[in-house]
């Protein structure tokens, strides 16, 4: 015969579940999604019409059952502000829960990647430069780049020249896109 033993349940582990309930993001779509059915609702029915209009309009059976679940009122009955609550604590507690992830993100940001990580991208391109990289670093930026073996059209040119000169904080991206447009046509 073998004895059952039960595992000691905290106290806390059921409000840890609701928390993880309320916040998630499926409940919050969830009644979104509830949101809009009674939207739809109180936007077909004529809200507040007096009780003989439903009547005749659906019957006594119907119009009493619409009563009853708060159809002619939708936008201020109990159920609707309840479920708009529920929506505000849930999108609450799922910003509160995400935050720390997102503030660790933001934190860890790196502007520039190692090279390593950019040869792990699946579509790349390289290239050899016929001095050495320093000295191509030290290298003013120039239209004519003897290295540089890409055409860019005309307008796509005066935008990267533009940016060059500007101390936008587009220049940076500006000269990615141009990184891209090259060594995409020079790898085709």
């Amino acid at each position: 015969m073998t004895a059952l033993t039960e595992t000691p349940v905290s106290p806390s582990r059921p409000w840890r579940s609701w928390v993880e309930l309320l916040s998630s993001m499926r409940f919050a779509i969830a009644l979104l999604t509830v949101i809009c059915i009674a939207s739809v609702i109180g936007t077909v029915l004529k809200q507040h019409e007096p009780l003989n209009n439903y009547i005749n309009q659906f019957g006594p059976f119907w119009a009493e059952v619409f009563g009853a679940l708060g159809l002619y009122a939708v936008y201020s009955a109990w159920w609707f502000l309840l479920i708009l609550a529920f929506l505000v604590l849930s999108t609450s507690l799922c910003i509160a829960r995400n935050t720390p992830k997102i503030l660790a993100d933001l934190r860890t940001y790196k502007e520039h990647i190692r090279e390593q990580a950019l040869q792990a991208f699946h579509h790349r391109a390289q290239g050899t430069l016929p001095e050495a990289p320093q000295a191509a670093a030290q290298r003013p930026n120039s239209a004519s780049q003897p290295s540089r073996s890409c055409q860019l059209p005309a307008r796509a040119r005066s935008a990267a020249a533009a940016s060059r000169s500007s101390s936008s904080p587009l220049r940076a991206s500006s000269r990615r896109r141009e990184w891209a447009a090259c060594s995409w046509s020079s790898s085709a």
